[in-house]
């Protein structure tokens, strides 16, 4: 097995107490986006940070490249760490064209004029060499600090936030171009950001975030459809548990039954764990729910249902059917799609 580019292991940081993170391990494979995912003040900059060497951490260690570059006894300058990094407000510096900007970090590189011209191929910017930054859109200003990132070939890219600033249009070709070069370069990638979207589109391994530790490190199939708490399964997107029994290998739920793995033939009051998308809805005047509220959502509506029971539920259906408040709907599981559940120690299995 490779050596991880990028190796940490427990590494922690508090401010004023407060611990940013906590005992945190992850590794980044060579040409690996690894997507650090969670909300405001999970610690997933502080973390980005650590491995770029903005900050000293107070425990663990970091390697990169097999060399440590942190640890209580050692750190390696940012500068000496062969690290690119994109900031979220790209930090262009305002004074300088294009090819000034990507060059900066080369100094008086004596290839430097052919480093920059093959960045900015790689980078697509070609033709923009003389612009200066108030003459660039959105998307060109990130592949502009992009480029400079790159520009001295390091081994570890990090990203924070890098298309926060963009609108949603320019935001989704952006980020498809952006992951096309980082794998034509085949550079170990940390992206750090908020977006459940962007972490799907992204990412090779997401690591979800909360308080300073990483829940669950997975692909993002995996991190989607198989959370392992339900932390992760909420944070991910929508979802609904719903009380449920386990025999002769199937799930059983008010909303019908799906095949299920499991050791244990029989097992009572489990949570199953259903997604809109997971289920079906057509009006029926003898159905088993009610619509209670809708919302539009372009190609879709998510309609909120009551079952008999009183458990509300979500479910995904057709813009073509636009189903009325107080309609009676029969609400089924989906055939083919996989079902997991919560245990009662609150454990997601799949």
């Amino acid at each position: 097995m490779p050596t991880p580019v990028i190796q940490c292991e427990e590494i922690s940081k508090s401010f004023d107490n407060n611990n940013a993170v906590n005992t945190l391990s992850m590794s980044v494979e060579n040409g690996e986006i690894f997507v650090l995912l969670g909300s405001s003040g999970c610690g997933k900059t502080t973390t980005l940070r650590l491995i770029a060497g903005l900050d000293n951490l107070d425990d663990g260690r970091i390697y990169i490249d097999n060399r440590e570059v942190s640890s209580s006894t050692e750190f390696l300058p940012p500068e000496n760490r062969k690290i690119g990094m994109v900031f979220q407000d790209y930090a262009l510096f305002p004074h300088m064209n294009v090819e000034d900007n990507v060059g900066y970090g080369l100094g008086g590189d004596a290839q430097r004029s052919d480093k920059v011209r093959d960045t900015l191929s790689i980078t697509n910017l070609t033709g923009l060499e003389k612009r200066m930054p108030y003459q660039l859109s959105g998307g060109e200003q990130q592949r502009v600090a992009l480029a400079r990132a790159l520009a001295t070939n390091p081994r570890v890219l990090l990203l924070d936030e890098p298309f926060s600033n963009l609108d949603a249009q320019l935001r989704a070709s952006v980020r498809t171009e952006t992951k096309e070069i980082i794998k034509k370069i085949g550079i170990a990638t940390v992206l750090v950001t908020h977006s459940q979207e962007e972490a799907l589109i992204m990412a090779d391994k997401i690591g979800v975030m909360k308080e300073g530790k990483i829940e669950q490190i997975d692909t993002p199939h995996n991190i989607f459809h198989k959370p392992i708490s339900e932390f992760v399964a909420n944070f991910m997107g929508m979802c609904d548990f719903i009380p449920s029994r386990i025999a002769d290998g199937m799930i059983h739920t008010e909303v019908g039954s799906a095949p299920v793995s499991l050791k244990d033939k029989s097992v009572d009051n489990v949570m199953a764990m259903v997604r809109p998308d997971d289920l079906s809805i057509e009006v029926c005047d003898t159905g088993n729910a009610k619509v209670v509220e809708k919302t539009f959502q372009g190609a879709f509506y998510i309609y909120k249902v009551l079952l008999n029971s009183g458990q509300l539920m979500h479910v995904l259906g057709s813009h073509i059917n636009n189903l009325e408040l107080d309609q009676e709907v029969n609400v089924t599981l989906s055939p083919g799609h996989s079902v997991s559940y919560m245990d009662s120690n609150r454990l997601i299995h799949s």
